[in-house]
């Protein structure tokens, strides 16, 4: 399980198919900061089956998007990084 926020500031960049892994970084400045700040800097461990399924979504499924920090969400919508209240 991961936090909202965690999920919401993931990038493209932070997930790597070819070791199956998904990158939680801290970037309070470009507008995605995760609860514990640095501390709460840490890979996470991904089955091959959630792989394949993001494999799909990046080919098939996910809009081209670019946020205002010239980020590319891993999970945005089609107006752009999600946000939560």
């Amino acid at each position: 399980m991961m936090r909202i926020g965690a999920v919401c500031a993931l990038d493209l960049s932070d997930y790597n198919a070819n070791e199956q892994y998904l990158e939680v970084v801290h970037r309070a400045e470009t507008g995605t900061p995760i609860k514990n700040a640095e501390e709460a800097h840490r890979l996470i461990a991904l089955l091959t089956d959630i792989c394949e399924l993001l494999d799909d979504w990046i080919s098939d499924q996910r809009p081209s998007v670019v946020d205002e920090h010239g980020r590319k969400p891993l999970l945005p919508t089609s107006n752009g990084r999600p946000h939560y209240p």
